[in-house]
């Protein structure tokens, strides 16, 4: 679940739960599991690998 607002003091993007699932040729991989968190105004998110 993933939910936008747009008021001054709330929560920008929340997620909850975040699953993600490729189909490989060698099956299904996992590549998050019950991954939660938000981002409030303001604040910065970066994802690497």
């Amino acid at each position: 679940m993933v939910n936008f607002t747009h008021t001054e003091t709330s929560t920008l993007v929340d997620v909850r739960n975040l699953c993600v699932d490729y189909v490989t040729f060698d099956g299904k991989v996992r590549a998050v599991n019950n991954v939660s968190f938000h981002i409030n105004r303001g604040e910065y998110f970066g994802l690497g690998r």
